[in-house]
């Protein structure tokens, strides 16, 4: 007689079918059948390190023992008795943010513990998220980890979404703790605005949740900045930057700082004061009349400065500047260091053309002309 017994589908996915079953003492569990057993056994490793939680599904064991399906490997999970974030926002429509906000507190503790692991989840949507019934209030849990990796590991598999998958994943070297925060930003979007246009527009979700001046959704907003320095290093950062809504007590994650191990980051100094590098960009541009988001700031190892590295002499001066039109990028972002103090070689300038990739690959060279650079951006 088999251990366990397969009751009925739940679901499935790329990556396996998940059941519902009952184990020989009548105990309802989850069944993942996964394509291979090296894949099988990767993802339930990834769950046992990852470890125990009340917003993260938690393994038990590998089986081979399921009534009708003996020799195939499958991953014994806690069977979590609830439904999909996406049924329950189809049944409540629109949230305010005082009710997303306390859904989505327990699931960032879920994601802090996953990222404090070392683990990136990769897939986070609402179809990943079970909202289970516990002690008569919601409380989400974190499912497949199919796609999981760990923090700095070139991931073997790619898949995903489209509409949660942020903009790194065309650069694998790049994901981090700060890809799961875009993906639950555009989670946090749907759930405060309704259903997802495909393709999503960034730069609209944006004016439509900086609009208010609210802390919490211009947090969200913050959360799907496209470069990855620019959105909060870490689940805790996160959590501070957007205060609360609706004076909801933001210490509802215990906090020990922000660690190497959760933010995934290791070549990044601490902040001192958070978004600076963004504010000086943004205001390059505007001096010197440059298009939105053509600005990229480099460190001296040749990657991009995000919002976490603090400028420390950032001048007051709004002036515009002018330059010559044949004057090429090279004297300009001499130029443009010089006045700020900047080191040399610090101001590149971004390609729009190129989409996808590090932004490494999607800078202009040295020797391209001002003009050819302002006559490519769309108007």
């Amino acid at each position: 007689m088999s251990e366990y017994r397969i009751v009925e589908e739940k679901g499935r996915g790329g990556e396996g079918v998940v059941y519902l079953a009952r184990n020989d003492l009548g105990v309802k569990v989850a069944l993942k059948k996964v394509l291979d057993d090296d894949r099988a056994m990767k993802e339930a490793r990834k769950l046992a390190q990852i470890g125990k939680h009340d917003n993260v599904v938690e393994v038990q064991r590998i089986t081979r023992d399921v009534e009708g399906h003996v020799g195939q490997p499958y991953i014994v999970m806690d069977y979590v008795e609830g439904e999909a974030l996406t049924l329950y926002l189809e049944r409540f429509g629109r949230l305010t943010p005082s009710a997303w906000w306390r859904l989505l507190v327990p699931i960032l503790n879920g994601v802090r513990h996953i990222h404090t692991s070392g683990h990136v989840h990769r897939d986070l949507k609402p179809d990943n998220i079970v909202i289970e019934d516990k002690s008569g209030h919601p409380n989400p849990v974190i499912v497949d980890f199919g796609l999981a990796t760990q923090h700095g590991q070139f991931p073997t598999l790619v898949g995903g979404t489209p509409q949660y998958c942020p903009p790194e994943f065309e650069d694998p070297e790049d994901i981090g703790s700060w890809s799961d925060i875009f993906s639950l930003a555009v989670m946090s979007y749907e759930a405060l605005y309704g259903q997802l246009d495909w393709p999503i527009d960034l730069k609209k979700m944006q004016e439509i949740l900086r609009k208010d001046q609210d802390p919490f959704k211009s947090a969200i907003a913050e959360g799907l900045e496209r470069n990855t320095y620019d959105r909060p290093q870490s689940v805790w950062n996160w959590i501070v930057a957007m205060a609360s809504p609706a004076g909801e007590d933001p210490r509802s994650l215990p906090n020990d700082g922000c660690s190497r191990e959760e933010s995934g980051r290791t070549d990044t100094k601490p902040a001192a004061t958070s978004g600076t590098v963004r504010l000086l960009r943004r205001k390059i541009e505007d001096d010197y009349g440059l298009p939105e988001d053509c600005v990229v700031l480099r460190r001296r190892d040749g990657r991009a400065a995000g919002g976490n590295l603090s400028i420390e002499k950032l001048q007051d001066d709004h002036t515009r500047n002018s330059y010559n039109e044949s004057e090429t990028l090279m004297s300009l972002s001499k130029a443009i260091g010089e006045r700020y103090g900047l080191g040399q070689d610090c101001v590149r300038f971004r390609d729009p053309n190129k989409k996808g990739g590090p932004v490494q690959n999607r800078l202009y060279q040295g020797n391209t002309k001002v003009r050819t650079m302002l006559e490519s951006y769309p108007t």
